[in-house]
């Protein structure tokens, strides 16, 4: 769940993911501090040890050790925001949802698909353009695309004319 994906670290697959985070119990056992090992590189991992200690903690004695599947439970969980829940309902449970971060927020707004300003907004606009059955997939096509083709608009000052831009 918190994971920074600003960071294209993926160092803790292999040492973490694994044996580790295999289950709630064991990362209830390493404790805050032993999780804090495991993420340290990551951007802000005194909290998200923190919350990832208590998602587990809650996880076990409140649902069982069960994800739920609802937003209203997901959000009430330590560190899960609207777009991390959105993004398991998505992608875990295939409950139509439309995960907005900041860069489905930019492209949405230079695409002229949003002038929100926020991606909560921008959500909204987005569900209404696109067909339900596409959100799951969508804001991953979106994503992958403006990684590989797309960047920052500082980086096109040279090129606001370009037909480049137009699609990024």
């Amino acid at each position: 769940f918190f994971f920074s994906s600003r960071r294209r670290h993926t160092r803790y697959i292999g040492d973490w993911s694994s044996d580790v985070c295999s289950s709630d119990l064991k990362m209830m056992q390493l404790g805050i501090n032993g999780i804090y090992e495991y993420i340290k590189f990551l951007g802000l991992s005194n909290q998200k040890s923190k919350n990832i200690y208590n998602l587990s903690k809650l996880l076990i004695e409140k649902h069982n050790g069960t994800v739920p599947d609802s937003f209203e439970e997901l959000e009430s969980l330590p560190g899960v925001g609207h777009k991390t829940a959105s993004v398991v309902m998505s992608q875990v449970f295939k409950i139509p949802s439309f995960p907005v971060d900041t860069h489905i927020h930019r492209l949405a707004q230079r695409w002229g698909l949003s002038n929100g300003d926020s991606v909560v907004q921008t959500e909204k606009d987005l569900k209404k353009i696109f067909p339900v059955n596409d959100w799951n997939s969508l804001h991953l096509q979106i994503i992958f695309y403006g990684r590989e083709y797309c960047t920052r608009s500082e980086e096109h000052t040279s090129e606001l004319q370009s037909p480049m831009y137009l699609v990024c």
